[in-house]
């Protein structure tokens, strides 16, 4: 009965901390297209295996790994940038242009 009891406090006792959330809206800019959303953009931490991609409507939501990271963003045909977040706590409302990168093929 004590092991069982202990056994269950055991895992009752887990440490419980708050994460901070990163939001924000991922958006065109180019001269042909300005601020519409980019669907499906990967955003994730440097050197971290934590991301997530935009929804429909160019937002995103990631937790925040460590302070003081690097955020990334990618997407096919668009040049990648980076973002440092040295804020603390939760972000949001962030709003990331990303430019379109154009190649010439020669046929």
């Amino acid at each position: 009965m004590k092991f069982g009891l202990l056994f269950l406090l055991y895992f009752l006792a887990v440490p419980i901390f708050a994460q901070s959330i990163v939001k924000g809206t991922i958006l065109s800019e180019s001269s042909l297209t300005t601020n519409i959303p980019v669907i499906g953009a990967s955003v994730y931490w440097m050197n971290t295996s934590t991301g997530t991609t935009t929804d429909e409507n160019g937002n995103f939501e990631i937790a925040r790994v460590v302070e003081n990271n690097t955020l990334i963003i990618s997407y096919i045909g668009m040049k990648t940038d980076t973002l440092v977040l040295t804020q603390s706590g939760n972000v949001s409302n962030l709003a990331i242009f990303c430019k379109v990168t154009i190649l010439w093929m020669l046929l």
